[in-house]
């Protein structure tokens, strides 16, 4: 499951191989239904997902799944230049005992050889040894080729991209001017407080709440899942990016740092990978024991998101009667107020045979000659409206207030639902 949401964030297809298949009472059909409940639908059910049933105990249907792997990269028309300098992506980094740094790669391009002076994101080095999947000593590897390779002078992170350069003296220059630029990048990086972060998310517009949900048991995850997702609403959707039982690992790191989700765990805590994994990526993990705290977080979020709703409350109308030219305002309308009140805060609307012509705001109000804050019903003033100096005799001033109103509630919410099983 955690593969296949890699694959659909990523956009990549997916070749399944089903394994087990001489096992009795294996069903692979069933296996491809609930494949198929994850998005991946098989090929022969009118889908575009290629499977192939192999049992890796007696070789079955290994030359078939090398055959689909071999169509899909020419259907894909993925080529490599063996020839070229190489280069490549990091799989894992780590010290091992007899052994040092060891960098596990895999040569996508080009011929990876002894010898050779490589740059690894920060990491930089000529290469000592190189072993194989076997553990065996090889002197070069071409494209789609896995290898150990043995001589940074540090370990690289997962997924760095590797290239092989003229000389060491190049690679160093540059791994030192990417570790500055890291070091740099991290100072400037602040670690924010939960309540920061919530708080970001409760200023920021995003249209999407994306999350990384684990939970201790089967029954609770799919409470929860209903109860999050009953948030949605139109103006703000509730979505999953991956959800499962168990502790939260290093790859639901991974994933919410590739999704921009948040990562949230129900009874579980993060292992001690996924926390060192979280702070070096800036990922917040959030966890909770009750349901209801967690809904009703989740539910502050999407308030959060949505804004608030302007309204606009017609306040007033007044008659244009008569202009009048002032050096300093310009026009100015002689008006009659025939309904409610007008505010030198107003909004105005001018309208004209049913019209609205301008909308703008109350530059001046004067009653008689003096400045006022408003002017009742039944009384008459004059007013300049900002933007607009084509006012007619007979043209309506309407006069309204905006006002903002903060959501208190989100429209098809379930809180009955989201409230059980605490």
């Amino acid at each position: 499951e955690e593969a296949a949401n890699h694959a659909k964030e990523a956009g990549v297809p997916v070749i399944v191989a089903i394994n087990k298949v001489d096992v009795p009472g294996a069903n692979p059909d069933k296996v491809k239904a609930e494949l198929a409940n994850l998005g991946l639908q098989s090929e022969e059910w009118g889908g575009t997902t290629g499977m192939v049933e192999t049992s890796a105990l007696r070789g079955t249907g290994i030359e078939d799944l090398l055959e689909r792997v071999i169509l899909e990269a020419e259907v894909l028309e993925l080529k490599a230049h063996p020839k070229s300098q190489a280069t490549g992506i990091v799989l894992e980094a780590l010290v091992s005992e007899g052994r040092g740094k060891v960098t596990h790669v895999l040569v996508q391009n080009g011929t990876l050889k002894a010898g050779d002076a490589v740059l690894c994101g920060s990491s930089h080095g000529k290469v000592r040894r190189l072993y194989d999947q076997d553990g065996k000593v090889v002197k070069a590897a071409g494209p789609s080729t896995p290898v150990q390779l043995l001589g940074l002078n540090t370990l690289p992170e997962a997924a760095d991209l590797f290239f092989v350069v003229r000389d060491q003296k190049a690679a160093k220059e540059v791994s030192e001017k990417r570790a500055l630029l890291e070091r740099e990048a991290e100072l400037a990086r602040s670690s924010v407080s939960e309540e920061q972060f919530m708080e970001q998310i409760e200023e920021s517009r995003r249209e999407n709440i994306r999350l990384v949900v684990k939970a201790d048991v089967g029954g609770t995850l799919e409470v929860l899942k209903s109860s999050l997702q009953s948030y949605s609403n139109e103006d703000v959707s509730v979505s999953f990016v991956h959800t499962g039982v168990g502790a939260i690992t290093e790859t639901d790191v991974s994933l919410a740092t590739t999704a921009g989700a948040i990562v949230i765990g129900f009874n579980v805590a993060p292992d001690s990978k996924a926390r060192k994994s979280a702070e070096q990526q800036h990922i917040k993990i959030l966890r909770y024991s009750v349901i209801y705290e967690l809904t009703e977080e989740i539910e502050r979020m999407v308030l959060g998101k949505m804004g608030p709703e302007i309204i606009e409350e017609v306040s007033g109308k007044a008659e244009v009667l008569q202009l009048f030219r002032s050096s300093r305002w310009g026009s100015i309308a002689g008006c009659s107020v025939v309904e409610g009140v007008i505010r030198n805060s107003s909004h105005i609307r001018i309208i004209r045979d049913e019209k609205v012509l301008h909308t703008g705001t109350v530059d001046s109000l004067r009653h008689v000659k003096d400045d006022v804050r408003e002017v009742k019903g039944g009384s008459e003033c004059g007013i300049k409206v900002s933007g607009f100096d084509e006012v007619e005799v007979g043209d309506i001033f309407e006069a309204f207030d905006r006002r903002e109103i903060l959501p208190t509630s989100i429209p098809d919410a379930s809180p009955e639902t989201a409230s059980t099983g605490d």
